[in-house]
């Protein structure tokens, strides 16, 4: 039985109190491990299986994948996400 919201899930929850949406990457850092992000990522679709957030996933056509976490109650499009990513030099 789970004792409560994990690290990851605690992070992704405060974060979200701060903006309204934001993609895994950016609460990971520039270095981050692929079991770290794994881990997030689970963190992430447990909480969107709640129904606690909401997630919203894009892939470019290069083959670019990315998740997109936001606010209960909240949309996200495809000029959303570019217009997030150029704002954070990602694109």
């Amino acid at each position: 039985m789970s004792k409560g919201p994990g690290k990851w899930q605690v992070a992704i929850l405060a974060k979200l109190k701060v903006r309204d949406r934001f993609t895994l990457q950016e609460l990971l850092g520039p270095s981050f491990t692929r079991a770290q992000y794994n881990a997030l990522h689970r963190a992430m679709l447990k909480l969107e299986d709640a129904g606690r957030i909401n997630v919203t996933r894009f892939c470019t056509f290069s083959g670019v994948r990315s998740s997109f976490v936001h606010r209960k109650g909240t949309t996200m499009s495809a000029e959303d996400a570019n217009r997030h990513k150029k704002e954070k030099g990602l694109l």
